[in-house]
């Protein structure tokens, strides 16, 4: 299980959850309340430092 990372399109990277043959959900539905509860929120917050490094880097770079 896994999303992708990216900005403006770009995928820039890919997050991995692996749960090693383990039976982890009853249902789908479960899966999906822990990727949205878990998962996404993580998502973002890599993705938004991912912005706030590429906003730096390219106001580093204006002279």
């Amino acid at each position: 299980m896994g999303c992708k990372l990216e900005m403006n399109g770009c995928v820039y990277g890919f997050l991995n959850i692996e749960f090693h043959n383990n039976p982890v959900f009853v249902d789908e539905e479960e899966m999906q309340d822990f990727m949205e509860e878990s998962i996404f929120p993580f998502k973002l917050l890599l993705e938004y430092q991912y912005l706030k490094k590429d906003f730096f880097d390219r106001f580093h770079h204006f002279e």
